[in-house]
């Protein structure tokens, strides 16, 4: 007579695996486990977005400073290119200034010799003073070089010879002038100028001014772009 096989899955099993004092899994410890992982998911993932936040800003910043770098211009302040201190003072230089004369500063003895910028400026700044009945200081407010350096004369705070406001680009002789040189000069002016209108030293709508010099008047046209008129013939 063959024996009937164990039930393994009777109600009295059952009963007897829901009275076991210790169960096979320790769930409390499961519950912890799962409780860790997910916090330290989350950890991960918010280190992580933060990062890439990071990194945009990191990147916009770049390029903002990318833009800025071509806005740039050099200035090198007065008592970097000269020990003479004014021995007079000037009239007062009326901002925000409203009329901008661009002048050609060539000189024989600078091409000549081919000196530097700064020997340059205090050559033409004791012609200045040997010339004037005042002692008076060099013309310009301000010098830009073929490189596109700007060089502080009498700055924002002073009017020049005529009561102005004088810019004066140092390019050379036609010989050795080249056309980089011209572009330097226009970028640099240009940036200049916008600087000076965002700080209101120069109205929006300026009015640039040139001497007979061909070169000089097409830097001026190329810094007229950068006015803001009502006015479209102005």
């Amino acid at each position: 007579m063959a024996m009937d096989a164990p039930n393994y899955s009777s109600s009295q099993d059952a009963h007897r695996y829901g009275n076991e004092a210790t169960p096979l899994i320790n769930r409390s410890e499961y519950w912890e486990t799962y409780l860790r992982y997910k916090l330290f998911h989350k950890i991960a993932m918010s280190t992580l977005a933060f990062l890439l936040i990071l990194g945009m800003i990191v990147g916009i910043y770049l390029l903002f400073l990318e833009d800025e770098e071509r806005a740039y211009f050099a200035l090198i302040k007065r008592p970097q290119w000269t020990r003479i201190e004014r021995k007079i003072d000037y009239a007062p230089l009326a901002l925000p200034v409203n009329r901008i004369e661009m002048v050609a500063l060539e000189d024989r003895k600078c091409a000549n010799e081919a000196l530097s910028t700064p020997k340059c400026l205090r050559y033409v700044q004791k012609k200045h003073i040997r010339k004037s009945r005042d002692g008076s200081d060099i013309s310009y407010n301000f010098i830009v070089d073929g490189n596109g350096t700007f060089y502080e004369g009498r700055g924002w705070r002073e009017a020049d010879e005529k009561g102005g406001f004088a810019v004066a680009a140092l390019l050379g002789n036609r010989s050795n002038r080249t056309s980089d040189d011209v572009r330097n000069v226009e970028i640099s002016l240009y940036n200049f100028l916008k600087m000076a209108v965002d700080k209101r030293y120069v109205v929006a709508c300026f009015d640039i001014n040139s001497d007979n010099s061909t070169v000089i008047k097409e830097v001026v046209e190329f810094v007229k772009t950068l006015r803001t008129c009502h006015n479209s013939t102005v």
